[in-house]
């Protein structure tokens, strides 16, 4: 029973990072040029990408010292992963540069979070550093 446990954990993790690396994967080259087909110019395009990249690295963190306050890591990454889809849905649904620009922000801020969240998963279903039995061996 211990050995399924082990194997179902680490298909689910394995099935969650190729999830999120393949979408991560399959959107960033394309990113660019489409939200450019939706009104960005050039210069619109640099400060909507670079004002990601910023919103990433305050919301990462503060998601997840929420996180670690509430124990909340699986209820914040299921949130998270919808809030993401929803704000990549709603690219589709407005025209407006400034909605645009709205979108792509709130987008970065709900997909910072998403990796550091499935490490800290993986991590607390680990294999314990002590040998003992449990888990599944993380970073092989």
């Amino acid at each position: 029973m211990a050995m399924t446990f082990q194997h179902g954990a680490l298909l689910r993790f394995v099935l969650l990072y190729g999830g999120l690396f393949s979408a991560f994967g399959l959107v960033s080259p394309f990113l660019p040029a489409f939200l450019a087909s939706r009104g960005l110019a050039p210069e619109d395009l640099g400060l909507v990408l670079g004002a990601g990249t910023a919103v990433r690295l305050v919301f990462g963190p503060l998601a997840g010292r929420l996180a670690d306050r509430f124990h909340a890591f699986r209820a914040e990454l299921a949130l998270f992963a919808i809030l993401a889809a929803t704000a990549a849905l709603s690219y589709f649904a407005v025209g407006a540069v400034w909605m645009v620009v709205v979108v792509s922000l709130f987008q970065a801020a709900a997909l910072a979070p998403l990796v550091p969240l499935a490490d800290a998963l993986s991590l607390a279903h680990a294999r314990p550093r002590d040998g003992s039995p449990g888990g599944f061996e993380y970073g092989w």
